[in-house]
Order: C-alpha cells, then structure tokens, then sequence
C-alpha cells in the first residue's frame, strides 16, 4: 500500500512548441523515464530555490532582532 506521499496525481499542462520540445530533448539527454521526471526534477528545482529564499528571509528578520543580539550576548558567555 503506498503512503499519501508516494501516490501520484495527474495534471493536464498545454505548452508551446518549443517548450515541449525542450522537455522532450532534456528527457533523452538526461535519460529520464518519462516526461513527467522533467517537470517532477523542474518543480523540485523551484521549490528549493522558494526554500532559500525563505530562508534567507527568516535569516535576514533573525539578524535584525532584538533576539538575536540577546543570544550573541549568551552565547558570548560561554554557557
């Protein structure tokens, strides 16, 4: 029995010519089974580049905190 995360669901997708010919020739060239692995490698791509960004952002809002400067101020202690 597959688990929630294992099951695969279907999506319809229109695309221009020289689009889909793209992911046509990225399949052949990188040996993927379908063309379905093209846009599942894609998305991956793009939710790990969101996935940065969102880091960056919270590193960016943790820099600029009150919190942040009283845990340099721990940490300076040695404890």
């Amino acid at each position: 029995m597959q688990s929630e995360s294992q099951q695969s669901g279907k999506l319809s997708i229109s695309l221009q010519p020289d689009l889909l010919e793209f992911v046509h020739h990225y399949q052949i060239e990188h040996q993927l089974p379908s063309r379905s692995q093209v846009f599942a490698d894609a998305l991956g791509l793009l939710r790990e580049q969101e996935l940065r960004r969102a880091y960056r952002q919270a590193s960016l809002e943790w820099d600029s905190s009150q919190d942040s400067v009283l845990w340099e101020r721990t940490i300076r202690d040695g404890l």
